[in-house]
């Protein structure tokens, strides 16, 4: 609806589908490697991800049906960069257990906002 004030909503599509094929952690060989001789039904790849967890969840897979995601989609999906390096082992469960960075800038900025008010309210002598 145009004039709504909005950002056009995300997808799979439009989230993973131009990460480079040399990008860090995104090894889709190993990943169709992983599910050799598994295929689940593909869906479409212009809807909303599933939640990313740990484990990568039962139904959350690339839209092919042909392999998991690869480490970098799943960061990629949860908000991360597409630089971004994590650190150590256990990346996946990384991903898994974050809060997703664009969320938690966005609380980080409502947060902020209110001490603002809060800060100005008392200054000028108002109190709630």
């Amino acid at each position: 609806m145009p004039g709504h004030g909005l950002r056009p909503r995300e997808t799979i599509s439009s989230t993973i589908d131009n990460i480079p094929p040399d990008a860090e952690d995104h090894n889709v060989e190993a990943a169709l490697a992983r599910w050799a001789l598994s295929h689940r039904p593909s869906f479409d790849r212009h809807s909303l991800a599933r939640t990313i967890t740990c484990g990568g969840g039962e139904y959350n897979y690339h839209p092919s049906g042909t392999r998991p995601y690869t480490s970098r989609e799943m960061a990629l999906l949860q908000t991360f960069p597409l630089d971004f390096q994590f650190a150590g082992r256990f990346m996946r469960k990384q991903i898994g257990n974050a809060v997703p960075p664009l969320f938690a800038k966005a609380i980080y900025g409502e947060i902020v906002k209110s001490l603002y008010k809060t800060d100005t309210e008392e200054a000028m002598g108002i109190f709630h």
